[in-house]
């Protein structure tokens, strides 16, 4: 019986400690957590290295972990380093952070790496600092270090590794660049293979990264930028093990052939069947763009092949209306600016959400379009309706070498939507027309989906506020809606006109039909509405994000030594907070010029304020000091603000921070802290 009570008092202590060590390691931040992370690599027998994100100088700043796998068959990777072409090198970059929290994954994973047989020397990078939940400017992330100490970027590709709540997925693309088609390849044979399912973010539409319209993965942006080929992949710990995630990543391994990754064919389109994927490659497209547009010259020119009674009546009524698209575009563009400034008070009135602003704003165009077509067909009166099919074939036509232009990947949209118009040129019906309209949205679904689902923040405000030369863009891309709405209105008022019916009952039956025309565009944007989500309905947060509070109390010390020597001040700035701060800025101000001429320690000039301003990491150590050669010529200002996470039992909201700042005065000619 004692034994047994010994027993459980054991258990019971044990296990409080277990649990103050893991709320321990959660709470590790900077220095600490990188500190951490390195143990735990050591003790699964890695070999990990150090790199650090800032000259030490004294101060603990976090650093980068690698480890490093060498590529098997010593001679086979040499005759590969001779190929200057092939990316013998291979990243796969997870977070600081985020490892820690994952740590039993990242044990499966290089312990799976080490084990396959590779064709490429393989990194598992662990970049610290690089996802923060403030916005600080000029912050030193872990993959900007990491991809400064590449040597050779045109041998070196990267996964960046990203744990999500979210499905499974691949991220091909990021800050106007898209992944070459083999890594993304790669990526999804190794879903595939494991029977893993996921999503690739873009669907169908890669061209959507390079016009910055979805949202990016900030590291994989970052190599991107770089010229690296990279892609993102997010992964949901509850819907795939740790195991299951080794198997994943050693199958890219293995599969990974740097003879393969000589091309960067950034405008290859997929076609997502199940879980599998099938690749167009840039070269099919470019034999199929120059094949439609020989086709679409030929169908253009088809009036040459009509007989010459027909053909001068066409001919006739094209040239009277030779104007009709140049003037609806412009129309349109204008309807478009009308409908932006009409969304703007809608949203001081009654705060629409962005879905709702978009929505007024094709309101607006269709509505005033719509009223524009009615001047002409009133004033011009009603035409050989081949001729307005022949517009509408000559808008198809143009979108098809304007958006081509634009990206090469767009070709497929509008060939799509060139088709429909060709079917719709001998329909004469009004309900056919009006299939043939509502046909021409097919073609656009698969792009709204993915704009819907994946659309980037930013992008938002580019489609509601747009310049003129985006709502001129837009406008072409609207033309043969309009054309075939133009065909619809024609013979609705050539079928009134037969019936001799007065000019009120014209207007009235006018009226009818545009107003019928809105009530299907409403009913159509509300049905979508359903499909939005929330985030894209959100009007007003219902609290702020970021509270920050001026600190009371003095946590924060801030001082400097100089030193003389040959006629130079060698300053040293010492700082230290009482708590952990998240952000730290240290700047210097000068009166007359810049007043830091040379520093070991990182630092961005601003000469418009001469100000000096070292860059630090998020986290940073509590102690810190800073050494530079001054100008002693001009007074100095020396400031350093931080910003310290702060929680009270009252305070509800996201994140509540204290601001501790100090400034400190230094006039010109010192020594040792004091004026000469």
């Amino acid at each position: 019986m004692k034994k047994n009570s010994f027993f459980f008092i054991f258990l019971i202590l044990f296990t409080c400690f277990s649990s103050y060590s893991n709320e321990a390691a959660q709470e590790l931040s900077g220095y600490e957590m990188c500190r951490e992370l390195f143990a735990f690599l050591s003790e699964q027998n890695a070999v990990p290295i150090e790199t650090p994100l800032l000259s030490a100088d004294g101060n603990n700043f976090p650093f980068n972990i690698t480890v490093e796998f060498k590529a098997d068959e010593a001679q086979n990777r040499t005759e590969l380093y001779k190929q200057q072409d092939f990316r013998t090198d291979f990243i796969i970059s997870f977070t600081v952070e985020e490892a820690l929290r994952h740590k039993e994954y990242i044990s499966a994973i290089t312990k799976a790496i080490s084990e396959v047989h590779k064709k490429c020397t393989v990194r598992i990078a662990f970049t610290y600092g690089d996802y923060s939940r403030l916005q600080i400017p000029d912050k030193i992330t872990g993959t900007e270090v990491l991809l400064e100490s590449i040597m050779n970027k045109n041998r070196t590709s990267a996964l960046c590794i990203k744990f999500t709540k979210g499905k499974n997925a691949i991220i091909p693309g990021g800050d106007g660049n898209t992944t070459p088609s083999w890594l993304t390849e790669l990526a999804a044979n190794a879903f595939y293979s494991q029977g893993i399912f996921y999503e690739l973010k873009g669907g169908i539409i890669s061209s959507l990264y390079r016009i910055n319209f979805l949202q990016n993965d900030e590291k994989t942006s970052r190599f991107l930028k770089a010229e690296i080929p990279a892609a993102g992949i997010e992964l949901n710990p509850e819907k795939i093990s740790a195991e299951e995630t080794a198997s994943f990543l050693s199958e890219i391994v293995s599969s990974y052939n740097p003879a393969d990754t000589t091309e960067w064919d950034s405008h290859t389109n997929q076609i997502v069947i199940g879980n599998k994927i099938i690749w167009i490659r840039e070269k099919i497209t470019t034999i199929l763009f120059l094949a439609v547009t020989f086709a679409s010259l030929l169908a253009l020119s088809e009036l040459s092949f009509l007989r010459k009674r027909s053909r001068n009546n066409i001919t006739k009524d094209v040239m009277h209306l030779w104007y009709l698209i140049p003037l609806t575009v412009l129309a349109t563009t204008l309807s478009f600016i009308i409908g932006q400034e009409l969304s703007s008070l809608l949203y001081k009135w009654f705060f629409i959400d962005s879905f709702t602003k978009i929505a007024v704003k094709l309101f607006s165009g269709f509505l005033l379009t719509s009223l524009y077509f009615l001047l002409i067909i009133r004033v011009q009166g009603i035409l050989v309706s081949n001729a307005y099919a022949y517009f509408v074939t000559l808008s198809g036509i143009i979108n098809i070498f304007l958006f081509s232009c634009i990206d090469i990947s767009l070709f497929y949209l509008f060939t799509a939507e060139y088709i429909i118009i060709y079917l719709s040129r001998p329909v004469k019906k009004t309900y056919m027309l009006a299939f043939f309209f509502l046909l021409l949205l097919v073609p656009l679904m698969p792009y709204s989906v993915q704009l819907i689902k994946y659309i980037s923040p930013s992008a938002l405000p580019r489609l509601i506020n747009s310049s003129f030369f985006m709502n001129m863009i837009i406008a072409f891309g609207f033309l043969p809606f309009e054309f075939i709405w133009l065909r619809i209105l024609t013979q609705l008022n050539k079928k009134w006109t037969e019936s001799d019916a007065d000019t009120k009952r014209f207007i009235k039956q006018n009226i009818a039909a545009v107003a019928s025309a809105v009530g299907i565009f409403a009913v159509i944007l509300i049905t979508v509405s359903l499909l939005i989500p929330e985030k894209y309905k959100t009007v007003k947060k219902s609290g702020e994000t970021v509270f920050i509070r001026k600190g009371t109390d003095d946590l924060l010390d801030v001082s400097f030594t100089d030193y003389r020597f040959f006629g130079e001040t060698a300053r040293i700035i010492f700082i230290e907070t009482a708590e952990q701060c998240e952000s730290c800025t240290v700047s210097i101000k000068g009166e007359n010029s810049q007043p830091v001429l040379y520093s070991d320690n990182l630092y961005i000039s601003d000469t418009k304020t001469n100000t000096d301003s070292f860059r630090l990491t998020v986290f940073p150590p509590k102690k810190m000091q800073f050494s530079y050669i001054a100008d002693n010529t001009t007074d100095s200002t020396i400031t350093v603000s931080a910003l310290i996470p702060y929680q009270t039992e009252e305070e509800t909201l996201t994140f509540s921070y204290k601001l501790y700042k100090k400034d400190i005065f230094i006039p010109g000619r010192t020594e040792n802290g004091g004026a000469l």
